[in-house]
């Protein structure tokens, strides 16, 4: 019925042959691999593996590199020997506390963008209400910060990795 009722509209706006040859087409090999399954060249995909954990690495590595990244390891560092050790406040204390920066932590990335490089809030989360670092928020950002890139490309490759690359590859 759905159809019947779009199908003027389709031609009307030119696209009945995008309808017909993409959606149904794509429908067709959906329909077709969900029934049989697909071949996979199991040493390409583990190649392929490696190849994303890696750059994931070098990009998480680079990250680290940024001195905002630095001054936030320490700043986290002496946050956490505030919290559990009030005595001794020392530089050998602060560096048993540090950690690396990491970049996948939505409370981390707030921290870095907020407090460390004192960007304004451009909008909140609708489930918090705290600073929100989602994609749009650091594309705004990495218009004039490379670090706010770097974030980006870490979370588009890791979501690469960790949605499209790893879970095919046969065990």
């Amino acid at each position: 019925r759905l159809y019947n009722k779009f199908l003027p509209q389709l031609e009307e706006q030119g696209m009945k042959f995008l309808y017909d040859k993409i959606v149904m087409g794509g429908i067709r090999v959906l329909q077709e691999i969900s029934f049989n399954g697909l071949c996979m060249d199991k040493e390409l995909a583990a190649d392929l593996v490696v190849k994303y954990r890696q750059v994931v690495e070098d990009i998480h590595t680079n990250i680290q590199g940024y001195p905002a990244v630095k001054k936030l390891i320490r700043l986290l560092a002496q946050e956490k020997m505030d919290k559990y050790n009030n005595t001794h406040k020392n530089q050998k204390d602060i560096e048993c506390f540090m950690e690396p920066f990491n970049p996948a932590s939505t409370q981390q990335k707030a921290k870095l963008i907020f407090d460390v490089l004192g960007y304004k809030v451009l909008k909140t989360s609708k489930t918090s209400g705290n600073a929100s670092v989602d994609k749009g928020v650091l594309e705004e950002y990495a218009k004039k910060d490379k670090l706010c890139a770097k974030l980006i490309e870490y979370a588009k490759v890791g979501k690469l990795l960790g949605t499209y690359i790893e879970p095919v590859v046969p065990k």
